[in-house]
């Protein structure tokens, strides 16, 4: 709950600051230079995640276990980060020279000429530092180091908005680029600066050494990256499928109403995960104490999801009418089934790290690159076929409920790890009264819909901060904050 908060906290703060930082930037660089600026990051990010080769993620496993035995844990820990940055920063250059050699053919792909070849030149340096940078928080994450963590993410945002508005007050759309650039840097010397303070003395080590010890990492994140490469396949498939069958605005559709849902818990679950991470991989020795933290982290995780999916429910058409336009209304019941079906994602949330805490990356890359990309496809694409717009939210539902079973035998199968007792308990009951919570919104009479809605919302949200409360102490929590306030 900690950790949630605090990176709850600090998303809204970053929140706030990009919106302030979307608003000068509109004001200094016009459409044109938002779209040059869009454009540049969206060449820059997927370089990033191809030759960071998911070892970020992969390190974060490794380096919490490491930590976490008792003989030698730590010289072993300190060997393994240096030789995961020597990696890095290999990668890192490797990436830089390919964007260096192959900058005409990015221009010409994202502009459709070569007038930007000397920016993307330039922007190599921005590629090191965001590879170098995503390293250095894996570590912290890795350490738990989670103040840290969010500080980064703050620094980021109040980063970008420092340097880049004055550059772009005084240069223009010339500015984007050193902007990006310098942004990058300076985010990458504050995770350094953390990271030094945790590791003063850094072994030294032969290339044999950081061979021996990196490929584990690097094999384990390979198979991370191919995984995570299936989801934008299957993503551009699906895009690709409805665009043939139903045009281009029901693309646009289902994006709006994919990031929507996605964005509205995707905060908590990126909260959750930055502590739960490195915390489940420290345990895996431990079965008695491994299986207790996932067991705690499914009752903590549906008990904050699901007042969150029944308020997405309630307040659908309001979401659409401020984040979009009128034109996106006939989402509204979309939006609803997508709701349901992350009260699924997050019942598979705590099992779906399982894999990656033990360092089974074939487990991980056949169910979680494989088997859930083609499964989501086949559904969605089938019902999109029978049922249109609609159907894209009954598959999502349908997909998410195909997850639970198959995540949960799979999970108690290949780890011993039994849930069935926490899904009678929590998932059934909450699934059962989201449902009705969106049941009720089909109701023709709008006094009905909205009433019966918002009073299971009422219900539900007490229930759940109730049994939270219980398991957590968390008026206790609120009652020494408030005191310590007080005092101070």
């Amino acid at each position: 709950m900690k950790g949630t908060a605090l990176f709850g906290g600090t998303q809204v703060v970053n929140i706030l600051v990009n919106i302030l930082r979307g608003k000068l930037v509109a004001i200094l660089l016009g459409t044109l230079g938002m779209g040059i600026s869009a454009l540049y990051m969206s060449t820059l990010l997927p370089l990033q995640q191809l030759f960071s080769l998911g070892m970020p993620l992969a390190v974060v496993s490794v380096i919490a276990a490491a930590d976490a035995s008792k003989a030698g844990g730590r010289h072993l820990m300190r060997a393994k980060v240096e030789a995961y940055r020597r990696c890095l920063v290999v990668l890192a250059l490797l990436g830089a020279a390919v964007m260096l050699i192959g900058a005409p053919l990015f221009s010409r792909s994202a502009f459709g000429d070569t007038g930007h070849t000397r920016a993307f030149m330039c922007l190599a340096a921005a590629l090191v530092f965001l590879i170098l940078e995503a390293g250095e928080t894996a570590v912290l994450q890795a350490r738990r180091q989670m103040r840290q963590v969010a500080v980064r993410s703050v620094v980021n945002a109040v980063g970008s908005l420092l340097i880049g508005v004055p550059l772009y007050y005084f240069f223009g759309v010339r500015g984007i680029v050193p902007a990006i650039v310098l942004t990058a840097a300076v985010v990458w010397g504050y995770s350094r600066w953390q990271t030094r303070r945790l590791f003063l003395c850094q072994p030294s080590q032969s290339w044999s050494a950081t061979w021996y010890l990196g490929r584990g990492i690097m094999a384990l994140g390979f198979f991370m990256m191919l995984a995570a490469l299936f989801g934008n396949l299957t993503n551009y498939a699906l895009n690709a499928l409805i665009r043939s069958l139903g045009g281009v605005s029901d693309v646009g559709l289902y994006q709006a109403a994919n990031s929507i849902t996605s964005q509205y818990v995707g905060l908590v679950f990126a909260a959750m995960a930055t502590d739960y991470f490195p915390r489940l991989a420290s345990l895996k020795d431990d079965r008695e104490g491994f299986h207790t933290l996932v067991h705690k982290e499914y009752e903590l995780v549906m008990l904050i999801v699901a007042p969150l999916v029944a308020l997405l429910i309630l307040t659908a058409p309001l979401l659409i009418r401020v984040l979009l336009t009128t034109e996106f209304l006939p989402l509204t019941g979309v939006i609803r089934l997508m709701g349901l079906a992350i009260l699924c994602k997050a019942a598979c949330f705590p099992l779906d790290y399982v894999s990656m805490a033990h360092g089974r990356k074939r487990y991980f890359f056949w169910m979680e690159g494989v088997w859930c990309n083609v499964k989501t496809f086949a559904v969605m694409a089938l019902c999109y076929y029978f049922w249109g717009l609609q159907g894209l939210g009954w598959g999502a539902l349908l997909s998410g409920l195909i997850d639970v079973v198959v995540t949960t035998v799979m999970t108690h199968w290949f780890f011993g790890i039994t849930t069935s007792r926490l899904q009678i308990r929590f998932f059934i009951p909450l699934m059962l009264s989201l449902g009705a919570c969106a049941a009720f919104s089909l109701c023709p009479n709008a006094v009905v819909a909205y009433g019966g809605m918002t009073l299971l919302t009422a219900v539900l949200s007490l229930v759940c901060l109730r049994l939270l409360a219980r398991r957590v102490n968390l008026m206790e929590w609120l009652r020494g904050k408030l005191h310590f306030g007080f005092r101070r």
